[in-house]
């Protein structure tokens, strides 16, 4: 464990993230984040800004500026959520914050409950995913273009557009989603609002070489899982593929990490990236 078994740094940690040699944990039980050796030992701890809300960073770059994603106030009734998603930019000290691009809204539908109207997240609804690039680029994967596009200079330069079939979301999906939770709440999320088609990626992290993987949507009946690997520039580099439960959540020039989920917890397997064909990167 960081810090060794009796450590009190750590409440409710939720979020992690490497800033060169420095791994930072967001915890939002302490409001702060803390930062590590790579060995596990303490340097220091960050607490919440107020530039941003509270809201906790999630990136760094190389020039020691710290990336936010601060989300619109949803409100009473959730309408707050149709706004877009910020991305900020504060520098080192945490005391000078800007926009350095936006999200799209998450995909809501309006409801109306015991308790009157309210605006809900659609399950299965897509979202985008960002990170940032050692020099502050940041990428971001428009989950309704299918695109990884760049910001520079507060600039989005276009990715390529990506090639994957429309999936319906189908009765069976609700349904898996429905028998996730414990059957004594089944009936409280049986009328929850599903989106019409799933997104074309559900995931996307970037690799230590800076590539972009996407995490593709797939048939609820699927055994196979495919990746989209996106350079630098945004266009497609590779076209990857996995079998069984594991799903890939970080990788490196010749090494993936895959984790698979079981009943008593979480299995890790590291995985050999298979070489590219001969002309590719």
């Amino acid at each position: 464990p960081l810090g060794g078994a009796g450590q009190k740094v750590l409440q409710h940690p939720f979020g992690v993230f490497l800033g060169g040699d420095t791994v930072y944990v967001t915890d939002w039980g302490t409001h702060r984040t803390s930062m590590w050796t790579k060995a596990g030992q303490l340097v220091g701890t960050l607490d919440a800004p107020v530039g941003t809300r509270g809201i906790q960073p999630a990136a760094r770059d190389a020039a020691g500026q710290f990336y936010f994603e601060v989300p619109p106030l949803a409100g009473a009734d959730g309408s707050g959520n149709q706004d877009s998603i910020s991305i900020v930019r504060s520098d080192p000290t945490m005391t000078k914050f800007d926009t350095v691009a936006k999200l799209s809204p998450v995909e809501i539908a309006e409801v109306q409950r015991n308790t009157g109207r309210r605006f809900e997240r659609l399950v299965y609804g897509g979202v985008d995913a960002w990170g940032v690039q050692p020099d502050g680029r940041v990428w971001i994967a428009r989950v309704f273009k299918n695109r990884v596009n760049t910001i520079k200079s507060h600039k989005e330069i276009l990715g390529e557009a990506l090639p994957d079939p429309v999936l319906e979301v189908t009765p069976a999906d609700r349904d898996a989603f429905t028998q996730s939770f414990p059957e004594d709440v089944r009936s409280t999320i049986e009328d929850v609002p599903f989106a019409l088609i799933k997104p074309p990626f559900e995931k996307a992290f970037q690799g230590s070489n800076g590539l972009v993987w996407l995490r593709k949507s797939r048939a609820i009946r699927d055994s196979t899982r495919r990746y989209h690997v996106v350079d630098t520039t945004g266009l497609l580099a590779r076209v990857l593929q996995t079998i069984g439960r594991g799903v890939l959540i970080a990788a490196g020039s010749e090494e993936a990490l895959m984790a698979e989920q079981y009943k008593e917890g979480v299995r890790l397997m590291e995985v050999r990236i298979p070489a590219a064909p001969v002309g590719r990167k």
